[in-house]
């Protein structure tokens, strides 16, 4: 097994691991003393099959793996991937993201997470295996309906505007130095990427009304753009899917 792959699968695991403690934590952590009395049974099966679930996944990816079960892996994957491409191309662009950090990464970076119902955006600083990461700064923003309904460009300058006064709290020379400031976008729609820091856009759904008027559009230049009329001196890094950035 390749080091990139068993990185990747200890992360599933502790991926996995997060999500069983977070699922008992709702499902037991506050249950009033009345409920517990009266639902304690059904709560410890539930809690039983989770314990074996966790069990079971722990088995499987500390399981010796053969070479021909690792075959017989990749062809089920591989008809999953034909089945997929058939009947669903939206859901199989691809991502251009086919290594995992060194984490020999340095400088300082704008993060930004555009979801369905919320824009994060955060600036960190990378400093290598030395320093590891340090976020500086970071903050949230509710996407309302009436900002799902801002058509075409007119939701990025609503994300430009955000950033700029992000930025401007917390230093003012972020943004606007000679060195244009790096951005990673973690874009939660389908974009047709054409590189790992550039992509069409696709429709977007979940009730968003920006996709109608620059459907094609490359995602990072409008972004870009939209920042630029602020004076921001900014330039569109990486663009990950929900699925990569996991990763």
């Amino acid at each position: 097994m390749t080091s990139s792959l068993a990185k990747v699968l200890h992360r599933m695991q502790e991926l996995f691991h997060n999500l069983v403690a977070a699922l008992e934590a709702a499902l037991f952590g506050e249950t009033p003393r009345r409920q517990r009395s009266v639902y304690g049974r059904y709560g410890r099966k539930r809690r039983c099959s989770l314990e074996e679930l966790a069990q079971e996944v722990d088995r499987l990816f500390n399981a010796h793996l053969s070479v021909q079960n690792m075959l017989t892996m990749a062809a089920k994957i591989k008809d999953q991937l034909k089945s997929c491409l058939q009947s669903n191309p939206s859901c199989m662009l691809p991502s251009y993201n086919h290594t995992l950090p060194t984490g020999k990464e340095r400088g300082t970076f704008l993060a930004l997470d555009v979801g369905g119902s919320t824009f994060r955006v955060a600036l960190i600083e990378l400093g290598g295996r030395e320093a590891g990461m340090k976020i500086v700064s970071s903050t949230s923003m509710v996407i309302d309906e009436e900002v799902k309904a801002l058509q075409g460009t007119d939701f990025f300058d609503w994300m430009a505007k955000r950033i700029d006064k992000f930025l401007a709290g917390v230093d003012a020379k972020y943004g606007r130095e000679e060195t244009p400031l790096s951005i990673g976008l973690s874009w939660s729609f389908p974009v047709d990427q054409t590189s790992a820091s550039s992509g069409n856009i696709q429709g977007m759904g979940k009730g968003f009304r920006c996709s109608d008027s620059v459907l094609g559009q490359e995602l990072g230049g409008l972004i870009v753009s939209a920042c630029q009329k602020l004076s921001l001196n900014v330039r569109m890094d990486a663009i990950v899917n929900d699925s990569s950035a996991t990763l």
